[in-house]
C-alpha cells in the first residue's frame, strides 16, 4: 500500500502538467515596429512607466504599444550612440554617449557636451538628489565627475579621499 502511495505521489509530482514552467506572453520587436537599431546598449524604466532603450543609433521610448524614436539629429550631439540612461528627482532623462550628455525634459533636449578631456570614454551616469553623477574610464583609469552648472567637475576635488578609490559602476 506505501508503494502504491509513493508511485501516485511520484506521478503526480513529475507529472509535465504539473512541474512545467508558466509561460508568459512575448513578444519580439524589431525595426520594422519602430526601433530605430537592433542592439539595446542601456535601458530605463522611468516614474511614468515609458521603456526607454538606448541603441546604436538613437533613443526609443516604447508605451506599451509603439515607438516614440529620437534620432541624433533630435539629441543634439554628433554621436546617437547611446550608453547610459538615468532619471533625475524632476523627472528628467539623462542619456549619456560617448561624446557627453543630454537632459530630456519631455519636450526640448539639452546637450551637455563633454570636454575634449573626456569624450570618447566609456562612460556611466546615476542621478541623485545632488545631481548627474558621470563615471568615465579612459586611459587606463577611472574619473568621477558631478555636472554643475553646466560644467563637469572632477570629484577628486570636493571629495575628501576619494583619490585612492577605483569605482567601477555607479548603478
Amino acid at each position: 500500500m506505501n508503494y502504491l502511495r509513493g508511485l501516485l505521489l511520484f506521478a503526480l509530482l513529475f507529472n509535465k502538467q504539473y512541474t512545467s514552467a508558466q509561460r508568459y506572453p512575448t513578444r519580439t520587436y524589431t525595426l520594422r515596429d519602430g526601433l530605430p537599431q537592433m542592439q539595446i546598449m542601456t535601458q530605463l524604466t522611468d516614474s511614468r512607466g515609458y521603456l526607454w532603450l538606448g541603441t546604436k543609433n538613437g533613443l526609443a521610448k516604447f508605451d506599451g504599444e509603439q515607438f516614440e524614436v529620437y534620432t541624433r539629429c533630435d539629441l543634439g550631439l554628433e554621436s546617437g550612440h547611446i550608453v547610459s540612461l538615468t532619471e533625475d528627482r524632476h523627472h528628467h532623462l539623462w542619456i549619456a554617449t560617448a561624446m557627453g550628455l543630454i537632459r530630456f525634459n519631455g519636450a526640448t533636449f539639452t546637450p551637455f557636451p563633454f570636454p575634449d578631456s573626456m569624450a570618447r570614454s566609456s562612460v556611466q551616469i546615476q542621478a541623485d538628489d545632488t545631481g548627474v553623477w558621470v563615471h568615465i574610464y579612459k586611459d587606463a583609469a577611472y574619473k568621477l565627475f558631478r555636472l554643475e552648472g553646466g560644467q563637469f567637475r572632477n570629484v577628486a576635488s570636493f571629495v575628501p579621499g576619494f583619490r585612492g578609490l577605483s569605482p567601477v559602476n555607479i548603478q
